[in-house]
């Protein structure tokens, strides 16, 4: 397309796939700034209740997945998925389900200081996929990166205070 210089804005899963570009020292582009919004890319600590859960699903997975289960009981593992997932999650394929258990658990924060673009976050408070503490850590781990948090608004913080998220946004590029 001829495209040589460009300001990169993305949204959650987008913003993975804009860190591990301006990580990148052979990008293709010349990125001269960044909007991400909402970014996903830490893997969240999680709490032992959490943890907990998550260990009790991989269990009943398991036991679920069995042949005499699955002939007894053929849609209990799906009963469980939809109890457990995402949306998103329920609703891939099988293989999606698999990219997006690998893209999910991928901790991107060793590629952030290597981003040397300028950098803008912008996070709902309320943010409950993506929350605020990982934009917080974001912010100190890239090197020319500042987080802007939106209050009463969460992971679609665009659409929920738009006019806000536009004068930020409108702010961080120099229009009126």
């Amino acid at each position: 397309m001829g495209i040589t210089k460009t300001i990169l804005v993305g949204h959650s899963f987008g913003c993975r796939v804009i860190i591990k570009l301006l990580s990148r020292e052979d990008c293709p582009v010349e990125v001269e700034k960044a909007i991400l919004t909402g970014a996903a890319g830490i893997k969240p600590v999680q709490s032992e209740a959490s943890k907990k859960k998550a260990s009790a699903y991989q269990r009943g997975k398991k036991f679920l997945s069995t042949p005499i289960m699955k002939k007894l009981f053929p849609n209990a593992l799906e009963k469980l998925r939809t109890k457990h997932g995402s949306a998103d999650y329920r609703a891939a394929s099988p293989m999606m389900r698999q990219v997006l258990v690998k893209t999910v658990n991928e901790d991107l924060s060793h590629l952030l200081p290597k981003i040397k673009q300028e950098v803008l976050l912008i996070f709902g408070r309320n943010d409950d996929a993506t929350p605020l503490a990982d934009g917080q850590r974001m912010e100190k781990e890239m090197q020319n990166a500042g987080l802007a948090v939106i209050e009463n608004a969460g992971h679609f913080a665009f659409i929920e205070q738009q006019y806000l998220f536009l004068r930020i946004v409108g702010s961080f590029l120099g229009i009126e």
